[in-house]
């Protein structure tokens, strides 16, 4: 969209609106004061025009056109610096129409999206790809096993958990894995956070009550 046209339809809240209709918004209202918040965030009027053009183009692939559309000002607003993340919009064409599938489709991995925005840096490297049970389950151990107390450790588990559905819902929604692989990979997942928990558990009561051993002396399982 032309720098003059997108500011034209910043100043005059009728035509912002009508052409928010046009792109199948069933609130346009909202989405103009949506448009108007990610103006004032900070991002130039023409990366916001070519946001608006690919907006415009997968809209009507999108579950919920609204949804995507508020939460991707809560995303752009919420960034650290949303000139950055507009720019990256602009750089690499994939980047915006599969982040918007998933602001479309779940409320939850938007809000997720929008607190910690390094995780699309992240599942636009790994592009959700699936990943070994084994895989999960020892980094995950590796992880946890370098904190020190049981709070930093169920933050991590907590943390780990929201990057690794995000990752499988990227698998899922935007690059079509079957239903099995998706479920598969959520039981991988509660296998590798349930195993991470005992084994840093275990490490911290053998620190303090020793060792478990069986009736033969050997170390329990």
């Amino acid at each position: 969209m032309e720098t003059e046209l997108l500011r034209q339809r910043l100043d005059h809240p009728g035509e912002g609106q009508d052409w928010l209709a046009s792109l199948r918004l069933s609130n346009p209202q909202t989405g103009y004061t949506n448009l108007l918040r990610m103006a004032e965030a900070g991002v130039p009027l023409d990366l916001l025009g070519a946001i608006c053009d690919q907006f415009r183009a997968v809209a009507p692939t999108l579950a919920d056109p609204d949804m995507a559309w508020n939460n991707l000002e809560g995303f752009l607003c919420s960034a650290r610096n949303p000139l950055s993340t507009a720019a990256l919009f602009e750089r690499d064409p994939e980047a915006l129409p599969n982040l918007l599938q998933l602001l479309s489709g779940s409320q939850y991995l938007s809000d997720l999206l929008v607190h910690d925005q390094e995780s699309y840096d992240l599942l636009r490297m790994t592009e959700g790809h699936p990943v070994a049970r084994e895989t999960l389950v020892e980094e995950l151990i590796a992880e946890i096993n370098q904190l020190a107390n049981t709070d930093e450790a169920m933050a991590a588990l907590r943390r780990h958990k929201r990057r690794e559905i995000l990752r499988i819902a990227y698998g899922d929604l935007v690059r079509g894995q079957a239903v099995a692989t998706v479920a598969r990979q959520l039981s991988f997942l509660a296998d590798a956070i349930v195993e991470a928990a005992v084994a840093f558990q275990r490490v911290k009561l053998e620190q303090k009550y020793g060792t478990p051993r069986a009736p033969s002396g050997q170390p329990a399982r």
